[in-house]
């Protein structure tokens, strides 16, 4: 969909009329119900993994989930991790790169109820010692 400038012609004067003059984020719901309903279409049969850095607000990732029927998430960035688990209970969370162990623990500890949500990315026999290290002293299994 192609917007013209009268579109944004009208948000900057619904901007200006509400006396905001410094940097705003809009969110135009209907736009992005209509996207992530064409996204959802356009995916089936397959179920989609909402990455949280593109919307690092839990009530969009709600709203998107929602739409989406999604219950699985990747992650980037330890504190998005955090606020994901504990925004989505049922949620399952793939690190979307490996994270250093100290980033892990502290996932783990702000959400201990959710270690089995969570699956780690490992690229070196270190990695997977520290991550053992790190189950084991939580007395978890990851």
């Amino acid at each position: 969909m192609t917007l013209d400038a009268s579109y944004f012609a009208g948000l900057s004067q619904a901007l200006d009329a509400a006396g905001e003059c410094s940097p705003r984020l809009v969110v135009d719901a209907a736009r992005l119900d209509g996207n992530a309903s064409r996204i959802v279409a356009g995916a089936a049969p397959r179920n989609l993994r909402l990455v949280d850095k593109s919307l690092p607000a839990a009530g969009l990732l709600r709203r998107i989930a929602s739409t989406a029927g999604a219950q699985d998430f990747m992650s980037f960035h330890w504190p998005f991790m955090i606020q994901t688990a504990r925004a989505f209970p049922k949620a399952n969370i793939l690190a979307g790169k490996p994270m250093p162990a100290a980033a892990a623990r502290k996932v783990l500890r702000a959400v201990p109820d959710s270690v089995h949500r969570f699956v780690w990315l490992v690229d070196t026999a270190t990695r997977a010692r520290d991550y053992a290290a790190i189950a084991k002293s939580l007395g978890a299994c990851l």
